[in-house]
């Protein structure tokens, strides 16, 4: 899967290097906090939940964020 950069860090707010999404777990790897691993489900709801946070002028992340939790959904 292609991801399009930049994503931050949930931890430190950092731009992420790497994410790697096997069927349950999201390994996020940040320069910073090095390797953190979720629940996919979880990194899902962290994305939907920052939609709403993010004002109008950015659309084209609010859709990158769209994109990304339908190809989590729909990947595995």
């Amino acid at each position: 899967m292609k991801l399009e950069f930049p994503f931050f860090c949930p931890r430190c707010g950092r731009v992420i290097e790497k994410i790697s999404i096997s069927n349950s777990l999201v390994e996020i790897f940040c320069e910073n906090c090095e390797k953190i691993s979720i629940k996919k489900q979880e990194f899902i709801e962290r994305l939907e939940h920052a939609i709403p946070l993010l004002k109008e002028e950015h659309e084209k992340e609010i859709l990158r964020i769209q994109n990304l939790i339908e190809t989590l959904q729909n990947e595995y």
